[in-house]
């Protein structure tokens, strides 16, 4: 509809600058300077003149009456043409266009409010048939990735309720016989119990066709694996100044809302509330070391290292070998020209085509990486404090995560022949 819109407003401004109608005015504001007013017939008349002369080969009938006694002194006889210079047309179409143009801005603000609410009742009146039609196409295409992807996606499905019962099972078990600061366990149920929530998301985005958004949110599921791994490598100070690092983002945070918080129409923070939020900052960088303010600053005592960076947990972890897969998936997440011209959801050899919706293309990437990493973070909570029913639930994710890729890469098979 606003395309329609367009042509209309461009067909107009042709319209304005075509020969007949840019003619006349040229004429009109020429002959307006010379002292002679034409007539609305006049003008009727040279419009229709003006379609099959150009202006150096035209004459106006006016009244005698209409012409100043100054151009009729330069007449040859009586009934002789009165000439009337009508200068340089350039420069009068440049004059006539500069002008148009100042106009425009006003214009199309006029058609907007004139026809916007019009256009706006239409969308409401026709949304329930538009929605509807919507909904059609989005279950038929997933009914199609369904005939593809099933399998995989129900094994992914039944990996993520695994593992969601295991972590309920846990967290119910121990937190209520767990000692007091009990730094490792708090962390790790919690990453755990998060890593479950991201799964249902990155499974609801594959179920949709979103593989390059569920690639994105693997990379979060990626960084909570390997955090959750960390502190259980490094036990409970890392998890004790993990767990505190909170008032550290907080402060910052805060920092942040109180210098845009006016720009975006909200209150600030109080004095006390924003004094309050720096002395718990600060009393966690004396007592942990002025680098605990830092990015990863709570991982920067274990590390024995200034300035820590994700990269480095990973190393320490042994996972630094994700490290490409995390940096395909960080295109998904950024603004950068890969994330624009690369998507798992386009084929490669269609990088001339713009995706803006779902595919059925791409899903074993994220699908299989969503499995590996809910696993390990997993496996990671639950050997904290093993037992047989524990180790029994390992050997099962361990089983449905490799049953899972398979299942993944078998979709990607199908798809290509």
């Amino acid at each position: 509809m606003m395309k329609s819109l367009q042509d209309i407003f461009d067909a107009c401004i042709q319209d304005q600058f075509s020969f007949k109608n840019l003619g006349v005015e040229i004429i009109e504001k020429r002959v307006n300077e010379l002292g002679v007013h034409l007539t609305k017939p006049q003008r009727t008349a040279l419009r229709k003149k003006l379609r099959k002369n150009t202006l150096n080969k035209l004459s106006l009938a006016l009244e005698e009456n209409q012409i100043p006694a100054e151009l009729l002194k330069n007449r040859k006889g009586k009934n002789a043409a009165v000439p009337l210079d009508l200068g340089d047309p350039v420069d009068i179409v440049n004059a006539l266009v500069k002008d148009f143009s100042k106009k425009i801005p006003s214009i199309i603000e006029e058609i907007i409010e004139k026809i916007s609410p019009q256009v706006h009742n239409d969308l409401k009146n026709g949304k329930t048939e538009l929605l509807k039609d919507h909904r059609r196409d989005v279950r038929r295409f997933e009914s199609n990735l369904k005939l593809k992807w099933g399998a995989a996606l129900d094994l992914l499905e039944m990996l993520i309720l695994l593992a969601t019962d295991a972590g309920g099972s846990f967290n119910d078990a121990e937190r209520p016989k767990a000692r007091k600061n009990d730094f490792v366990l708090e962390a790790l149920t919690r990453l755990q119990a998060r890593a479950c929530q991201v799964a249902i998301e990155i499974l609801k985005l594959l179920k949709g066709g979103f593989a390059d958004g569920a690639h994105a949110r693997w990379r979060c599921l990626h960084e909570i694996a390997v955090v959750g791994i960390f502190i259980s490598e490094k036990g409970r100070e890392a998890a004790r100044r993990y767990i505190h690092f909170e008032a550290i983002e907080s402060y910052k945070e805060a920092l942040q809302y109180q210098t845009y918080c006016k720009l975006l129409g909200h209150e600030p923070l109080g004095p006390e509330e924003l004094e309050d939020l720096r002395i718990a900052r600060d009393d966690l960088v004396n007592r942990f070391g002025k680098n605990y303010g830092g990015e990863y600053g709570w991982a920067a005592n274990v590390l024995k290292k200034d300035r820590v960076t994700f990269r480095d947990l990973e190393e320490k972890v042994n996972l630094e070998h994700i490290r490409p897969f995390y940096k395909l998936a960080s295109y998904n997440v950024h603004a950068s020209p890969k994330g624009v011209y690369s998507k798992l959801g386009l084929d490669p050899n269609s990088s001339d085509m713009l995706l803006a919706g779902p595919s059925n293309l791409g899903l074993e990437e994220p699908g299989h990486s969503t499995a590996i990493s809910l696993s390990q973070i997993t496996v990671t909570l639950i050997t904290s404090k093993p037992n047989l029913d524990r180790l029994l639930t390992c050997d099962l994710l361990m089983k449905i995560k490799e049953e899972t890729r398979e299942a993944f890469f078998a979709g990607a098979e199908s798809l290509q022949e």
